[in-house]
């Protein structure tokens, strides 16, 4: 627990120094899934996938952020369903305008990262051992951002990287996006279709 304390604050900490013309990003149901690669046991790959509420970024002029995501749910073949109330990421950004023509719009952005889920239970029954039960993450992601209402929101991303769930040790690789972005990215083309409609039959 010491540990993850230490750790939580040189988050703030980080955040703090660097701390200059703050800029907001927001995910409404970030949502996602993963294949985990097992480093000591070279077992059949394990695989989960989560979905969040409301995830909150803050990331100044440097391109260093945090962000935190007050609940997510998730399931796996490792450690089966549960829910985790503290899960904050380090992150810095890059953009990447020179690799934008291949995403007929949107952002490519270039994410290294650092991550805990922390405060995890699948029960009511687990609440005295939940402080044991955490999970560190780093890796890089390529994310596709869109802007709006001048606030960057993830359309999707892929990333890879390193776990550790419980103290075991796991390669992974990922695929994020969030549901309320996806289904606008879907329904958009589907409505300018129908309005291309309507208006060759007026």
């Amino acid at each position: 627990m010491k540990g993850t304390v230490i750790i939580i604050f040189c988050f703030i900490i980080c955040q703090s120094i660097y701390a200059r013309d703050w800029g907001l990003e927001m995910g409404f149901l970030p949502f996602g899934g993963n294949i985990f690669f097992d480093i000591e046991e070279g077992k059949t790959p394990a695989y989960n996938f989560s979905i969040g509420l409301t995830e909150w970024s803050f990331e100044n002029k440097h391109g260093l952020g945090i962000s935190y995501l007050p609940l997510e749910w998730g399931y796996s073949n490792i450690y089966g369903s549960r829910f985790s109330f503290i899960n904050l990421e380090l992150f810095y950004h890059f953009h990447l305008k020179h690799f934008e023509g291949v995403l007929n719009g949107g952002l490519l952005i270039l994410l290294p990262f650092f991550s805990i889920n922390y405060f995890n239970i699948s029960s009511i029954y687990e609440i005295s051992t939940m402080w044991n039960n955490i999970t560190y993450s780093a890796g890089i992601r390529f994310m596709r951002g869109i802007i709006g209402d001048g606030m960057l929101v993830n359309g999707y991303s892929i990333e890879a990287g390193y776990r550790s769930i419980n103290g075991k040790n796991y390669i992974y690789v990922g695929m994020r996006s969030d549901m309320i972005v996806l289904a606008g990215l879907v329904i958009q083309p589907i409505a300018k279709i129908l309005r291309n409609e309507n208006k060759r039959k007026n």
